[in-house]
């Protein structure tokens, strides 16, 4: 079954084909610029692969640095400005982030904050591809702004 749908597979890529059902199925990794000409395989950057990148120590160490790290904005604390910003960016294959920007933002205030916070994260363990190899992943994560 398996060489079946890769031999469609292979066959509808250049048409665009079936290549999103199946990475949603789990059976490849799909980069995220695949229909891009010129581009290197280091230069890829990932959506769906086997290992996804992850915070040194998980995701509660992740969301520990958040917190430690964030400097909730004066104004924003006198204009009761709250909410989550979303803050995409790229697990680079040596773990470094790059191409960090504001995915969905709140405010401007809440939105430079967030960006900080990420910029200042040190190395992620980056994603593996399905086929064992180190690769670039797009990545996002939430800081949430609360007031008390």
């Amino acid at each position: 079954m398996i060489s079946n749908l890769i031999q469609l597979f292979t066959k509808s890529w250049s048409k665009g084909g079936i290549a999103l059902g199946l990475a949603l199925l789990g059976l490849l990794s799909l980069p995220a610029c695949s229909s891009k000409k010129g581009i290197s395989k280091e230069e890829m950057v990932y959506t769906v692969v086997k290992e996804n990148a992850h915070f040194k120590g998980g995701e509660r160490a992740r969301m520990e640095f958040i917190a430690k790290n964030v400097v909730y904005p004066q104004d924003a604390i006198k204009q009761g400005l709250e909410g989550s910003v979303y803050v995409g960016f790229n697990v680079n294959t040596n773990g470094r982030l790059s191409d960090i920007k504001v995915v969905r933002g709140v405010t401007p205030l809440l939105d430079k904050e967030a960006i900080k916070v990420v910029k200042r994260m040190p190395k992620w363990i980056p994603a593996k591809n399905f086929d064992g190899k180190i690769v670039k992943q797009a990545m996002v994560t939430k800081v949430t702004f609360r007031l008390m």
